[in-house]
């Protein structure tokens, strides 16, 4: 391992030429070209230490480190990927679409307050890639093609695209998305709390698993390309004014809604156990797609009642398995809101249904149908029609 200082002065302004590095800070050139068991630094000393440096191919390196002293300019035609410590700083210009690699076991990323300016990308391929934000971070765009990223510390902010397509991001790194859109798969799995907090359009497939989901501020748009959101290992949801389109549950979790949420449909690909906590569902249609019966438990708690704005649907599986309603506190049982026109079809048991009421003679909503379900108890629903073979039980 060895240090190469940036002293300009070569041939051209290409990294690849010897001429333009030192073995010691201020030094003569000609040392060689930095290699991946080598330390970069960029700190201005030397008379044309302060020139331009264009990366033109691709590069790895151990460590980067641009200090204070450096004002000079980086071009980025070439991908620049470092294993170790990443540190930056405002004073010098960058320009180049080019991205900046994250790769290795670990390493410390220090922005100073600068952005960077094209793409973060996540590729230790099948080896788990370990950074440390030692203070906040803003990426134009962040991709991920590693098996695993672990990002810890302080806030990573995207103000572009963010491309999750073929790796997991995982860690206490808070990811801010304040740019356009969100591409991912239904195997590349978000854990870290994620917030949007602009309009941004969701891919044909993306996943989200532990941590919070947050979009308070801005608009997830999951219409445009009729998303499909994988959820996996017990997140919280916390969205207003959006909804998902469909939904996958990949495993059995608990599911907590901050804030009442609507759903083109949910299904289920595995024979899981399913609790929802929180708020409720603007809509809700319920698909059972795997071979053996599945449960899914509306939370039982005093302040755990579920507002339904549109339809509650429960579809039986074609492959005939049953999904269960179930709340057996006696005391602090989940209730089923339906709320001005809202319906609800029940192809499953419910243990309370209760509508909301409306001004006299209105005949709108608040409308139920069994087919071989039980509703046990019915408070100011308008119409309830019993769709089974056999009547259903109040």
């Amino acid at each position: 391992m060895a240090s190469r200082y940036w002293v300009g002065g070569g041939a051209n302004t290409n990294w690849i030429t010897a001429g333009n590095w030192s073995a010691t800070s201020g030094g003569g050139g000609g040392a060689s070209v930095p290699t991946t068991t080598d330390d970069v630094i960029f700190n201005g000393v030397g008379a044309s230490a302060n020139g331009t440096s264009t990366i033109s191919a691709a590069i790895t390196i151990l460590s980067i480190t641009y200090t204070s002293g450096f004002t000079g300019t980086m071009v980025h035609t070439g991908a620049l990927s470092v294993t170790g410590n990443i540190t930056l700083h405002n004073n010098y210009s960058a320009s180049g679409s080019a991205a900046l690699i994250l790769l290795g076991t670990g390493g410390v990323m220090t922005s100073n307050g600068r952005a960077w300016h094209s793409t973060l990308t996540c590729a230790g391929g099948s080896t788990t890639v370990t950074k440390t934000l030692a203070d906040n971070w803003t990426t134009n765009n962040l991709s991920a093609n590693s098996t695993t990223t672990a990002l810890t510390g302080n806030t990573l902010t995207v103000t572009g695209t963010m491309n999750i397509a073929s790796g997991h991001i995982t860690g206490s790194t808070n990811i801010i998305h304040n740019g356009t859109s969100w591409v991912g798969s239904a195997t590349s799995v978000i854990n870290n709390n994620l917030t949007i907090t602009s309009t941004v359009v969701l891919g044909v497939a993306t996943s989200y698993g532990t941590g919070t989901l947050t979009c308070l501020t801005g608009t997830m748009d999951t219409l445009t390309n009729e998303n499909t959101m994988t959820l996996s290992n017990s997140p919280t949801i916390d969205i207003f004014n959006s909804s998902l389109f469909d939904v996958i549950l990949s495993n059995s979790q608990t599911i907590t809604l901050v804030k009442p949420l609507s759903f083109n449909s949910i299904t289920n690909t595995a024979t899981i156990n399913v609790i929802w906590a929180g708020k409720g569902f603007g809509t809700f249609i319920y698909n059972n797609a795997a071979t053996g019966a599945c449960t899914v438990t509306l939370q039982e708690a005093a302040d755990v009642e579920y507002y339904i704005g549109e339809s509650f649907t429960a579809n039986q599986s074609r492959k005939g398995s049953i999904v269960h309603f179930i709340s057996s506190d006696g005391t602090n049982r989940a209730k089923i809101h339906l709320v001005t026109t809202a319906s609800c079809n029940v192809l499953a048991s419910f243990t309370r249904i209760e509508a909301t009421l409306v001004l006299p003679g209105s005949t709108e909503g608040r409308i139920i149908n069994t087919c071989f379900g039980t509703v046990t108890d019915c408070i100011n629903v308008r119409f309830y029609e019993d769709l089974a073979i056999v009547a259903a039980t109040f």
